[in-house]
């Protein structure tokens, strides 16, 4: 007997229906990553309906993993209101974004609605003392506190558990400037 993945690997590819999907929200983004090919791509956006339409179209085929991504998700005003279509129809909800237009309201917003908040592009592991039902509340502490975005490592397989990814794709003095935030918030901790 397989694993439950590869089960619904098997099942969804016998039907030729995708277990995950991938939607680009936006091409537009606040930053300008010199290792990114998204900002020189112009498109236009699918307006809220249209993505409500085609959400409601892949839960009827049986999708059950949907990342948001683009450029930057954050910059989509109707975000919150997409996040929040996805989860009533039961889909796990992933976000790629750089994290720097998320404030405490988003934070807590998401907490809500999101399964995950993951930092796009070039990753790195931490070591975390936090054990692994723990992991999510801190990441968004994290979030809400420092404004610096992490994703529990469970959730790229066992061996990321018990480790928090950081991502490091951003200029060089705003990843010091994260890494000082989190200093800052493990020594508020202690």
């Amino acid at each position: 007997m397989p694993d439950l993945v590869g089960w619904l690997f098997e099942k969804t590819a016998a039907k030729h229906v995708p277990l995950s999907v991938h939607i680009d929200l936006t091409m537009r983004c606040n930053e300008r990553c010199i290792h990114c090919y998204r900002v020189i791509e112009r498109r236009p956006e699918l307006t809220t309906a249209e993505l409500q339409a085609l959400l409601g179209d892949l839960a009827r085929v049986g999708v059950l993993y949907l990342t948001f991504s683009g450029g930057e998700v954050f910059l989509r005003p109707d975000l919150m209101e997409l996040i929040a279509h996805a989860r009533r129809l039961h889909f796990d909800v992933r976000l790629k974004s750089n994290a720097l237009l998320i404030t405490p309201a988003k934070a807590e917003r998401l907490r809500a609605l999101a399964d995950l908040v993951e930092r796009a592009a070039r990753d790195a592991w931490i070591v975390s003392d936090e054990i692994y039902h723990g992991l999510y509340d801190f990441a968004f502490e994290l979030l809400a506190a420092a404004h610096v975005a992490v994703t529990p490592g469970i959730d790229f397989g066992p061996g990321g558990e018990g480790y928090l990814r950081f991502s490091y794709a951003s200029a060089l003095e705003r990843v010091r400037e994260g890494l000082r935030r989190v200093g800052e918030f493990l020594q508020g901790r202690a």
